[in-house]
This record gives structure tokens, sequence and C-alpha cells, in this order.
């Protein structure tokens, strides 16, 4: 293992456990500025770190969870519970993802598909109030307006 990556398996989860006490407190106080800024500073250096080491789906993870962190910064976005729950979930997978890291060398076989499931969550989050896209798995017809229920003898999807 190169010297870098040592180094970064020493100071990432240290980042990750700043970032959550962080998250934990401007859940308690969203008004909290010093907490956000270093939140953000937290995710900022971690996604930083990340692509020294080509670990594109944690990369892409820590992007969003900025970007999210970004849209509060601007005003765009209050830091609300369901905000605040999305990015420890975020910060619960790169924690495990690094450990992981430490131990096996690699991400994680599932860190893919799990980091598609959370950019998506933390995206949808980003997204205004009324243009949120549907969640993955809601029935086409649904997407975006009222279920349309079936007449006699139509389906109720077309």
């Amino acid at each position: 293992m190169d010297e870098l990556l040592e180094q970064f398996l020493v100071e990432a989860p240290e980042l990750v456990e700043q970032a959550a006490e962080d998250l934990l407190a401007l859940e308690r106080d969203p008004a909290d500025a010093a907490r956000l800024e270093s939140a953000f500073r937290a995710f900022h250096t971690l996604k930083g770190s990340v692509a020294l080491f080509d670990l594109a789906p944690l990369g892409r993870v820590l992007h969003a969870a900025e970007d999210l962190l970004g849209a509060v910064r601007e005003g765009r976005r209050p830091a609300d519970r369901m905000l605040c729950d999305a990015l420890l979930g975020c910060l619960d997978a790169a924690g495990r993802w690094i450990g992981g890291l430490g131990h096996g060398g690699a991400l994680p076989e599932a860190a893919a598909a799990e980091a598609g499931r959370l950019e998506a969550g933390l995206r949808r989050l980003l997204a205004p109030a009324g243009k949120r896209p549907p969640r993955p798995g809601c029935p086409p017809c649904w997407r975006g307006r009222r279920p349309r229920w079936p007449r006699r003898g139509r389906r109720a999807c077309r």
C-alpha cells in the first residue's frame, strides 16, 4: 500500500466523523452557519481525496452530497431532518467503504449499485419540491400525476 493511500485511510474516517458531528448539530440548530461550513469542508475534502484514488462510486456520492450542502449554503434548500438523514446515510456508506478499502484494497462489489441509489436520493433532495423526479420503483403511469384507475375494459397502465 502506498504512503498516500495510508494517509487517506487515517484521515478519511476522521473527516467522516467530523461531518457526522456537524450534521447532527445542524439538525438540532439549522441556523448554525459554522457547523454548515465545517460539514461542507469535510465533504469537500473527502471528495477531493477520493478523486486521487479513482474511487468513482464514492466520488459520485460525495459530489452529490457536496452539491446538496452547497444549496443549503446558498439558501436554496433548508437544513431539515430529511437532508441531514440522507447525508448521514452517505457518510455511513463512505465509512464502510473506506474501512473495506483498508482491509481489502478495493471498494466492495456492491458499492456501485449502492452509490447509484444514494446519489439519486441526494439529487432528488436537491431538486425543487414541485419538480423532484419520481422515486425509483414508482409505477410509470403514476410518475408526476395522480393514478388513473381503470375503467371497464381498460388497463390501468398504458
